[in-house]
């Protein structure tokens, strides 16, 4: 479980995350970075432990072909189908995420993909921060919000700025 949140400045994209690790009952606060960098494209996602941890090995070797919502449906396709040949169909795509090139910004809830304008949020805090980040909130502020009111949430605090 876990929460990022994402908000679109003049010049630049402000993108943070917790760091918890929740699985079966237990939270767990370990320093676990919900925030990649590969080949331009900065990555803020929330899903199961094995799909977040398969994730960063599946982009040392793949290279988004655009950044429009076509180009990230084939990329999100062509992961869950490495997926499922990696781990002997026990593991498919079930995830959010906040994808961005430092220009545009998409979010994805598996298959489903939209661009954001403005602001947005993903995980099982995202409701929390989406509230801050209505009311003018920092990505950051959004996630410290959050952390203090979803036990779901917690950990230190991950931040990347995107110039543009």
């Amino acid at each position: 479980m876990t929460v990022a949140a994402v908000r679109k400045y003049k010049g630049h994209i402000i993108i943070a995350s917790d760091s918890q690790i929740s699985y079966g009952n237990a939270g767990k606060e370990l320093s676990f970075s919900k925030i990649l960098k590969f080949n331009g494209i900065t990555f803020a996602y929330s899903g199961t432990c094995s799909v977040c941890s398969l994730l960063p090995l599946f982009f040392d070797n793949y290279k988004l072909s655009g950044f429009t919502q076509k180009d990230i449906l084939i990329f999100l396709n062509e992961f869950d189908i490495w997926l499922r040949k990696k781990s002997n169909d026990s593991v498919k795509l079930l995830m959010q995420a906040i994808i961005t090139n430092g220009n545009k910004i998409f979010r994805c809830y598996d298959f489903f993909i939209e661009e954001i304008k403005e602001y947005s949020a993903v995980g099982c805090g995202m409701f929390v921060a989406l509230g801050a980040l209505a009311i003018g909130a920092t990505p950051v502020q959004a996630v410290e919000a959050t952390i203090k009111h979803d036990i779901y949430c917690g950990g230190e605090i991950q931040q990347v700025r995107i110039d543009f």
